[in-house]
This record gives C-alpha cells, sequence and structure tokens, in this order.
C-alpha cells in the first residue's frame, strides 16, 4: 500500500533537464547538467524527498540503517563503514557533543570537583 501512495507522488513530479555552464565560469568544456523543478503547489515541496524517500527503499540495505546515538537527535544514518561501528549521524554535531561531555566530565573528575554541588 505504501508503495502505491510514494508511486502517486512521484508521477506528479514534473522535473527537467538543461545543460549549462560550470558554476567556476570556465569555457563550454565545462558544462553540467542541472536539474529543475517548477514549484506549482506546495505539495510539490514533497517531490524530491519523496523521490530520495523511493531510492533509499529499492536500493538501501536496512540492516544497515541505524538511529543516532545522539540524546536528543531523531536522525537515522546508512551505516557504510567498514566495520558499520558509526553511532552518529554527523560527528561534527552528535558526536562531537557527546565527546565534549565525557572530555568536560573526566576534568572535573580529575580536579576533584563535582558541577552539581558547585551550584
Amino acid at each position: 500500500m505504501a508503495a502505491v501512495d510514494e508511486n502517486r507522488l512521484l508521477e506528479r513530479d514534473a522535473r527537467f533537464s538543461r545543460i549549462v555552464l560550470g558554476h567556476d565560469g570556465r569555457p563550454a568544456a565545462a558544462l553540467e547538467l542541472q536539474e529543475l523543478r517548477p514549484w506549482r503547489s506546495a505539495d510539490a515541496l514533497l517531490l524530491p524527498i519523496g523521490a530520495t524517500l523511493a531510492r533509499l527503499v529499492v536500493t538501501e540495505d536496512f540492516r544497515y540503517v541505524k538511529a543516532c546515538e545522539g540524546p536528543a537527535c531523531t536522525l537515522l544514518f546508512a551505516d557504510h563503514t567498514r566495520v558499520r561501528a558509526r553511532r552518529w549521524c554527523s560527528m561534527a554535531i552528535c558526536g562531537n557533543r557527546r565527546s565534549r561531555r565525557h572530555i568536560d566530565s573526566d576534568s572535573e573528575c580529575a580536579n576533584g570537583t563535582d558541577r552539581a554541588a558547585a551550584k
């Protein structure tokens, strides 16, 4: 049933492509194919999300889809690392926050301070 709904969404897509000069302004040797969509309605804003979701469903091995371990994060990611040990959606965001908390708590223990007692 979900595939039928997804297909109805994908059938409404009116995207098209055109050839343009590359972003760096070099001569015709740097041509690019640019994909465009006319946004005729608010519903049309869902089309790229639907297309990405459809691609994910038919191509991804769901054994490798994980939830981020960030305490406030709700994102999912596909773990394509060699040993499948990835823990965060982004090391720069959720992983860094966890590392920062860990470092802060280690330094408090080393200094013999307790943040709760200091307040």
